[in-house]
């Protein structure tokens, strides 16, 4: 099914990103999520729910709730997608680097990665035990864009 060659794949788009757009500001924002890390050193986060939001003042939240998860992704235009190989298709040319959970988001102007549904995102993100940590997207104007994928068990409390 999958095979370890990886060699381009039509199917994953190449976008040109019109400059002061919404695409470039979001770019913008993902390309920086390298100078300072999201997660600190036994940062404490808040847990959020979709019944039990979190106030403004948090600025780092962490969730399993599919439902906060799939409204974020809305919220900043993200897209589930994946790198690795998997039932649904092959893996994307890029070195991924992420535990072996292959999950990742395509972003508008940013699609490096091989889409998959929401069903095949969660399916792994169970599968691997992962908690959903981001940044607070209230007030943020454009909303911010970062996120980790965290093994549960690994996740500071």
């Amino acid at each position: 099914m999958c095979s370890n060659e990886h060699g381009p794949h039509p199917e994953l788009k190449q976008t040109r990103i019109q400059v002061g757009s919404r695409a470039e500001s979001i770019l913008l924002r993902l390309m920086a999520m390298n100078d300072e890390p999201l997660l600190q050193f036994q940062q404490r986060v808040t847990h959020v729910t979709r019944d039990e939001p979190a106030d403004e003042n948090a600025t780092v939240l962490a969730t399993r709730d599919h439902a906060v998860i799939q409204e974020w992704a809305a919220h900043v235009g993200a897209v589930p997608s994946t790198g690795e190989c998997t039932a649904s298709g092959p893996a994307s040319s890029m070195k991924v680097n992420d535990g072996g959970s292959g999950l990742r988001f395509n972003f508008p102007g940013v699609a490096r990665f091989r889409e998959i549904s929401w069903t095949e995102w969660l399916d792994h993100f169970n599968g691997h035990d992962l908690t959903f940590v981001f940044e607070n997207p209230r007030g943020r104007q454009p909303p911010s864009a970062r996120f980790r994928l965290v093994r549960t068990a690994d996740l500071p409390r």
